[in-house]
């Protein structure tokens, strides 16, 4: 990680990435910089259940709910994912079943489900617009 300048530093998780982040209060900090990998984790990990499974989805829209402790460290006391699915070749049940597998493979939702009430739910939107 580098100190680049008032508060803000750069990381650089690999070789090919690197990563921004602030703690100005006014901006996303480090725990918004988590429930963002845990979103980015389970779709990925989703995703790839669901290839496996020789079915697709086109598109995701993701939201979250999320309730820090007001104690500190001020952890995460609950989060809520809600997925929604557009174009996809499988059917409800087949979702619940991939997602149910999620949490098995996704290192970032068994890291936050440790210490935080972690939930979520998935849909089938058919009235989804295309997403660029």
């Amino acid at each position: 990680m580098q100190y680049v300048f008032a508060q803000t530093y750069r990381a650089f998780p690999s070789p090919s990435g690197m990563i921004w982040s602030d703690v100005d209060i006014t901006h996303q900090g480090p725990m918004q910089l988590l429930i963002t990998a845990l979103v980015r984790c389970t779709i990925l990990t989703l995703d790839s259940i669901i290839i496996k499974q020789r079915n697709s989805v086109t598109s995701y829209r993701i939201e979250v709910h999320a309730q820090q402790r007001l104690a500190h460290p001020q952890l995460w006391e609950s989060v809520a994912l809600s997925i929604h699915c557009a174009r996809t070749t499988c059917d409800h049940a087949s979702l619940e079943r991939a997602l149910h597998i999620v949490p098995r493979y996704c290192p970032v939702h068994a890291t936050i489900a440790q210490t935080t009430d972690l939930s979520h739910q998935i849909a089938i939107d058919t009235t989804a617009e295309d997403v660029t």
